[in-house]
């Protein structure tokens, strides 16, 4: 009987994740990083002026959100030996539909070449930020861009509701702890817009009570959940 025996070779390679080829499918910059790819064979988008003009290239485009509430100095470049053609940078806000300059530029410094792109740019603390790379005239090629100073999102933010019916007015008259629960309780319900449960999503820090009553004696209250 004849042995037959196959013979499997494996190819490793670098493959590089092909990035968004318009504002709408734009890829997310979600921390300071580096992005490699190429706009050889991706469409023309055009948009309105911002520090430079359109070409007839390709472009690629990344975007970010800024929900830190403080606002952060960003700095996008595509200065690296990686990047082989005339590059371009454009960053907008408002909307893939009507975008908003905020910084452009075609040619910065870089040790790797003058024909390559950096903008710096304050970010809001509350705006998504849209970065269109791209070529002059009809320059297409790879390209690494290099982002720092992204925003980091904001941490839980206090949620401050209070309930209806204040202030809650207490009987004349006591009924005692035993009849007290649970036929007889004084409700004061706040609603919390977002959904969630408590002890998951939210937590108590602290609870005040707005209550009216005539009482000589003193007054014990007690928090049930």
């Amino acid at each position: 009987m004849k042995k037959i025996i196959l013979i499997l070779f494996i190819f490793a390679g670098y493959l590089v994740q092909a990035q968004g080829d318009t504002c709408a499918t734009a890829t997310e910059i979600t921390a300071d990083g580096s992005f490699i790819g190429s706009t050889t064979g991706a469409s023309p988008n055009p948009t309105p002026f911002c520090g430079t003009g359109d070409g007839t290239g390709g472009d690629e485009w990344f975007y970010f959100d800024d929900t830190s509430g403080t606002g952060s100095m960003v700095t996008l470049t595509t200065c690296s030996p990686i990047t082989n053609f005339d590059t371009k940078l454009r960053v907008y806000t408002g909307s893939c539909a009507a975008p908003v300059c905020v910084v452009g530029n075609d040619d910065a410094a870089c040790a790797s070449g003058n024909l390559k792109s950096t903008v710096n740019f304050m970010t809001d603390g509350s705006s998504t930020y849209y970065v269109k790379v791209h070529g002059f005239s009809s320059s297409n090629g790879n390209y690494e861009l290099i982002a720092t100073g992204i925003p980091a999102p904001a941490g839980p933010q206090p949620i401050n509701v209070c309930g209806t019916g204040n202030p809650q007015p207490i009987p004349a008259t006591g009924t005692g702890a035993s009849t007290c629960l649970p036929a007889a309780l004084t409700t004061s319900p706040a609603n919390v817009a977002a959904a969630g449960i408590i002890g998951t999503n939210y937590s108590i820090e602290s609870v005040t009570l707005n209550l009216t009553h005539t009482w000589d004696s003193d007054l014990d209250i007690t928090l049930v959940a």
